[in-house]
């Protein structure tokens, strides 16, 4: 496309604006209807110059060959889908797919459920006495209010009240205790721990409709209600259970890196000071790695012109034929820094305002890194 009207990135949705708020867990399969709408979608973009020949026929391609492939069309929901999908779109970025090492996607609320059917039946499991021992959950929900992607408990109080003025729309960032729950629609609806006494309590929430969901907080029932898709595990719930439980190393982006550790601090205080002699299990937590970041880093680019440099996605890289031997050669002499550099264009958005950054700041990013990267990085 022409520089001055390309976008970052074009966008281009399989699934409607209508089910945009579902979450994966509650994804129905897509259908054939919707990958001719993507096709449809193609063919604009190549139509308005926002997209280069080339790339709107590796997209066709993709639509035709992958997404519409039997084996995948006859899968029964959208997160089984996407487990092939994901495996079949990472062998197509190599130029010799079936050389390319194996990788499997997994739903990470998924496995979490799983392994719950196990914590949850076993008094004695750190996730048990977490949430069900009174003294200990009261702790831990004092000790991580407010903290990122566990919850805020008075946002989530205002949240059940009646009172239109208080709608939940307008009471966005309040987290979820332990676990969201799942409306009719499919959207996830935040809760709240209410209390009846010290031994009682009963997940609640409101969703954006005014409709009361609740639950009581009793590890059968929540059980059943993972096992129906009524819930499903939060963020929290979903490190504890996987990552911090067990011991396992849990790679993410440069916001994870910053909230799993302060999750890890906080259970260990939790653990260390309210004499539940849990010390060992606080030792054990500690030795989890938990600041592993990942995300943001970029090794492909691809030349706009002679004077951009954009970061280059699947589409890209498939079109290009796939990534030969030299070039993954070349990526592993790739440092750190310039890693990031070249992702700048994923990450900016992520870590300043639009309205902070100038209206042209894609162009001069891109011209940029054609300054610095050029012999840096991979060139498709």
């Amino acid at each position: 496309p022409r520089a001055e009207r390309f976008t970052l990135p074009a966008k281009l949705p399989i699934f409607p604006n209508r089910l945009k708020r579902r979450s994966v867990s509650g994804a129905e399969a897509y259908n054939t209807d919707m990958l001719a709408r993507a096709k449809w979608r193609t063919s604009t973009l190549l139509q308005d110059g926002q997209l280069p020949p080339l790339l709107a026929t590796t997209v066709e391609t993709i639509l035709d060959k992958i997404y519409s492939n039997s084996k995948v069309m006859t899968l029964p929901s959208y997160s089984q889908q996407a487990v092939v999908l994901n495996n079949q779109l990472w062998k197509h970025c190599f130029h010799e797919p079936e050389q390319a090492p194996e990788m499997v996607y997994l739903e990470l609320e998924h496995i979490t459920s799983g392994l719950l059917q196990t914590d949850l039946s076993n008094e004695d499991s750190l996730l048990w006495q977490l949430m069900f021992n009174p003294d200990l959950r009261t702790s831990l929900l004092q000790q991580l209010d407010g903290t990122k992607i566990c919850w805020d408990q008075s946002k989530l109080a205002d949240r059940l009240r009646p009172d239109p003025d208080s709608l939940p729309t307008k009471l966005g960032g309040s987290g979820t205790i332990f676990f969201w729950a799942v409306n009719e629609l499919g959207w996830r609806v935040p809760l709240h721990l209410t209390h009846s006494d010290r031994q009682a309590a009963t997940l609640q929430g409101r969703d954006e409709r005014g409709k009361l969901w609740q639950l009581p907080f009793q590890p059968a029932a929540i059980l059943q209600a993972l096992q129906t898709g009524r819930l499903l595990p939060s963020l929290f719930t979903c490190y504890l259970t996987v990552g911090l439980t067990r011991g396992v190393s849990c790679c993410g982006g440069y916001f994870q890196a910053q909230y799993l550790p302060a999750i890890q601090r906080g259970l260990i205080q939790v653990l260390e000071d309210n004499n539940f002699g849990l010390d060992k299990l606080a030792k054990q937590l500690a030795q989890v790695p938990t600041d592993i970041s990942l995300l943001g880093m970029q090794g492909v680019m691809r030349q706009l012109d002679e004077t951009l440099l954009l970061p280059a996605g699947l589409v890209e890289i498939m079109a290009s034929g796939g990534l030969k031997q030299h070039q993954l050669q070349q990526l592993r002499t790739l440092t750190v820094q310039n890693a990031l550099l070249a992702g700048l264009a994923e990450i900016l958005p992520d870590i300043r305002y639009h309205d902070t950054m100038p209206a042209n700041w894609p162009l001069y990013l891109a011209a940029k890194s054609h300054e610095k990267l050029m012999d840096k990085v991979v060139i498709i």
